[in-house]
């Protein structure tokens, strides 16, 4: 499987490692004394955002890396893209049920934008790879 960029995969591991437990906290510091909680009131998004972590969770594991369909360009490129899409979908997520109206949709963007780097700088490598420019 090529390896695009081991060392940024750990940055944004390490991202979101310290990134979810901070949302996951701050939710539990609003809602605190509450009657509801954002996952009784957003059953949806709940379960979007806990399934993208499951998702980019069982995409980190090193044994899923290994499975043979990841090891040609378009099986990385698809793995990679999978990661970040999963990686963007759960912070969303998980920022929603904190924030809502607005101020959330100013959230988004930046989220929005880093994914569309990301895709856009691996479609980059994807389209060298297939040159033969690597």
């Amino acid at each position: 499987m090529p390896d695009f960029h081991q060392d940024q995969w750990m940055e944004i591991n390490a991202i979101f490692t310290f990134v979810v437990p901070v949302l996951v906290g701050l939710g539990a510091v609003k809602y605190q004394g509450k009657h509801h909680s954002p996952f009784d009131t957003h059953p949806i998004t709940s379960f979007l955002s806990i399934f993208s972590l499951l998702l980019y969770y069982s995409l980190s594991l090193p044994l899923v890396a290994q499975l043979p369909a990841f090891h040609t360009i378009s099986g990385a490129f698809t793995f990679y893209f999978l990661k970040i899409l999963s990686f963007s979908l759960s912070i969303i997520f998980l920022t929603s049920l904190l924030f809502q109206g607005l101020f959330f949709f100013l959230l988004y963007l930046p989220l929005l934008m880093v994914f569309a780097a990301h895709f856009c700088g691996f479609l980059r490598k994807l389209l060298r790879l297939r040159r033969g420019t690597a």
